[in-house]
């Protein structure tokens, strides 16, 4: 699957270039929402653990981590999320 992150992303930036922001979040908040694939989640979608392949991708911890935050707002809808919750 992580070989796949990259052409997500592209997939993510190009739909919301067409329909929704006009593409202004950056590559880093679509490639990590590509990479949020790469997590096992409980059953309330929680982070739990990180799978191998995720930290092949990003063997910085730090980056794990701010990735992590980032679709954890999203997830959330919190105040630093970029995007809208869905009702």
């Amino acid at each position: 699957m992580g070989q796949y992150v990259d052409a997500i992303a592209m997939s993510l930036l190009t739909w919301d270039i067409e329909y929704g922001t006009g593409g202004d979040l950056g590559w880093d908040y679509y490639r990590s929402m590509a990479l949020g694939g790469l997590f096992q989640v409980d059953s309330n979608g929680n982070i739990v653990t990180e799978t191998d392949a995720f930290k092949a991708l990003v063997p910085e911890l730090i980056d794990r981590q701010n990735i992590s935050k980032t679709l954890t707002n999203e997830q959330n809808g919190n105040s630093n999320a970029k995007g809208t919750k869905c009702d």
